[in-house]
Order: structure tokens, then C-alpha cells, then sequence
């Protein structure tokens, strides 16, 4: 598959989260009713009886941001690739060693912390998904089942992914 292709796919995926994040930054309420859109909310799923009152939702708006930077760091890695920008040759990059790699490791670590989680308790995060949904639905059984896997699903994908961070961090510090 060329680059360009790959790069073009993640600049929209960077993109697309990039919007997102600012939309829960900015304005959480037009984030809800795009993600009601997106979702069909209605196709699936009932309005529920009463609003719960939303507040500050300074969750949301972090992980917001955290979304918009991990958008914006990515769109802007697809665009250097596309445009062909070449990172330094290795000989004028500096050495790396376990101590440089903190950030990874850390990273590793909580990604397989959160995703052995997951795997445990998927209840907790189908709970706490029925709880922020963008707007108040009642969720038939059926789809809290089909939660409940995905929630085990995305705990293996954090657990492979922490793994592989790890394994990267230890690879360059044997380098």
C-alpha cells in the first residue's frame, strides 16, 4: 500500500478527533448533538425520561483537550508526511536511553494498567458510558451486551498497545 494512502487515512482520523476535541472543549452541548447525530441515537435507542443536569463537565472538556492535541499531533505527523519532510538522519539524533524514554514507559504502563481494567470490570465502563451519553437514552440490554464486549475488546487493543510501548522503550535503551 503506498504512504500517501496511509497518510492521507490518518490525517482525516486526526482530523476527525481533532474536531471532536475541540467540540467537547468548547462547546460540550453542540458535541452531544453531533455525536446524537453521528451515533442515529434514535434508530437505536430510546430518550430517557429525565434530564440529568449537566454542569461544569470539566471531564469532558480535559478529555477534550487531550483529544484535540492527540488529533492535531497526528494530522500535522500525516501532513509532514505527505509533504515529504524527512526527520533528521540518525547520526545528528540524539542517543536515546531507558532515561529518555520515560514518557513511553509511563505510557506502557497506564495503557496495560487501564486495559487489564477494562478486561476485569467491563460493567464500570459500560456504566459510566450509559451515564455521559450525549443525551439522556435508555439503552436496551442487547446493546449493553454488545458495550460490555467492546469495553473487553478496547482493554486487549490498550494492553497490546502498552505492551508494544514498553517493547519500544526497552529496544532503544539496548541500542
Amino acid at each position: 500500500m503506498p504512504d500517501w494512502v496511509i497518510y492521507s487515512v490518518v490525517l482525516l482520523v486526526g482530523c476527525f478527533a481533532a474536531l471532536n476535541g475541540v467540540l467537547m472543549l468548547v462547546v460540550p452541548r453542540v458535541h452531544r448533538k453531533f455525536l446524537s447525530w453521528m451515533m442515529r441515537a434514535d434508530s437505536w435507542s430510546l430518550p430517557a425520561r429525565s434530564s440529568p443536569r449537566r454542569e461544569s463537565e470539566i471531564e469532558g472538556r480535559l478529555a477534550g483537550l487531550i483529544l484535540a492535541g492527540m488529533g492535531f499531533y497526528f494530522g500535522w505527523g500525516a501532513i509532514a508526511g505527505l509533504v515529504g519532510v524527512k526527520p533528521l538522519p540518525e547520526s545528528t539524533q540524539r542517543p536515546t536511553n531507558i532515561g529518555g524514554d520515560w514518557f513511553t514507559m509511563i505510557l506502557g504502563t497506564g495503557a496495560i494498567a487501564f486495559g487489564v481494567y477494562a478486561i476485569a470490570r467491563p460493567d464500570s465502563l459500560v456504566s459510566w458510558s450509559i451515564k455521559h451519553q450525549p443525551t439522556p437514552r435508555e439503552i436496551p440490554d442487547s446493546t449493553l451486551r454488545a458495550w460490555r464486549i467492546g469495553a473487553k475488546a478496547l482493554g486487549a487493543a490498550f494492553v497490546l498497545g502498552g505492551l508494544y510501548a514498553l517493547r519500544v522503550t526497552f529496544a532503544h535503551a539496548v541500542r
